[in-house]
């Protein structure tokens, strides 16, 4: 019998446009409904994950595994005569459970920022005085993390060399000993892929990380776009600002409305400074999006997360019959739903 796709369906039908006709960058609802197959997909086992996309026609994939944190890279040729793409997919938090709210908590970590090359000075006495100046500037600007979230990330890394390391050595071999892993992978692809990040919930959460840790190999590689679904926050506000502004114009955050994943960590001033990413693309209860910069609305967070915290007491009390629409509206199959109404896809999924 032959294999019968679950994904992907329709897909010679939905183009993905890697540039839009007037150079500026933007949402594009098309690629959200590839990039949120390919998150749907990663919760698949990987003899699944290479049968969907081949079928889908996409030509290559490479895994990542270890210690917990899943992740896919695919290239496709493109669609219906498009430009070629790649896709970073990270896997996400299971996806049928009342348990996802268990999994996040509340550790910062130092980000391993290497994105900046700190140029070396002729005046090391004033750089010394304008150092002691704003020594408590600069520690304030340290850029944490989530620490899991972070953690996740560097497991999967690899030991890609950054082109700047290798232009002060010339004429020399250089090169970093250690495990390959995402790094470099993404290297490989060269500057003719455009390169997509993307995944749902803890994958969203790690698929950030990875966009902008991923800018020290700018030189070799076209970072396009981020793309998440229902992820927590990340970052704290430093980290969220470099994000922000080094990736600008290609950051989207996907929502569904009462989704209670995107309002955790819950923001407490001081004591928890997590802070979203740019741009939300907010959908409403009748699946309709809007595109907003960061709202930073306290009110219908406190909301949801009261709503969920019922929801869950009730599912409790009645043996888990009863399902907190606070989490179902967090399925992945969810966002896929708001993404085909936009694009007045109907029955293929």
């Amino acid at each position: 019998m032959a294999y019968t796709p679950k994904y992907f369906r329709g897909w010679h039908n939905i183009q993905f446009p890697t540039s839009s006709q007037d150079n500026e960058p933007k949402y594009d609802p098309k690629i959200a409904w590839w990039l949120a197959q390919c998150s749907q997909l990663s919760y698949e086992n990987k003899i699944t994950v290479a049968t969907e996309l081949r079928a889908a026609n996409f030509t290559h994939v490479v895994f990542f595994d270890n210690e917990g944190t899943q992740a896919f890279l695919a290239v496709h040729p493109g669609v219906s005569g498009g430009e070629k793409f790649a896709v970073l997919a990270f896997r996400g938090t299971e996806q049928d459970s009342i348990d996802i709210l268990t999994d996040i908590n509340f550790v910062t970590r130092l980000f391993p920022d290497e994105n900046l090359v700190e140029e070396p000075t002729q005046e090391p006495e004033a750089l010394q005085k304008e150092s002691n100046k704003n020594k408590k500037d600069e520690d304030n600007k340290k850029l944490y993390a989530h620490g899991g979230f972070l953690k996740g990330v560097l497991n999967v890394w690899g030991c890609a060399l950054r082109q700047e390391i290798k232009d002060i050595y010339p004429n020399v071999s250089s090169d970093w000993k250690g495990a390959p892993g995402l790094s470099n992978a993404i290297c490989e692809l060269g500057l003719d892929t455009p390169l997509y990040f993307t995944g749902h919930s803890l994958g969203g959460a790690l698929a950030t990380l990875a966009a902008y840790k991923a800018l020290v190999y700018k030189s070799n590689v076209k970072i396009n776009a981020l793309y998440t679904f229902g992820s927590p926050r990340t970052a704290q506000r430093p980290l969220a600002k470099a994000i922000n502004k080094e990736l600008s114009g290609k950051l989207y955050r996907v929502v569904n409305y009462i989704d209670v994943v995107p309002r955790l960590p819950p923001r407490i001033p001081v004591i928890l400074a997590f802070r979203h990413i740019e741009k939300l693309i907010y959908f409403n209860k009748n699946r309709e999006p809007q595109e907003l910069s960061q709202p930073g609305i306290l009110l219908s967070d406190v909301s949801v997360l009261l709503l969920a915290i019922l929801e869950v007491a009730l599912s409790w009390l009645s043996f888990k019959k009863y399902v907190p629409q606070t989490i179902q509206k967090h399925m992945i199959t969810e966002y896929i739903k708001d993404i085909e109404h936009e694009i007045g896809l109907k029955g293929t999924n």
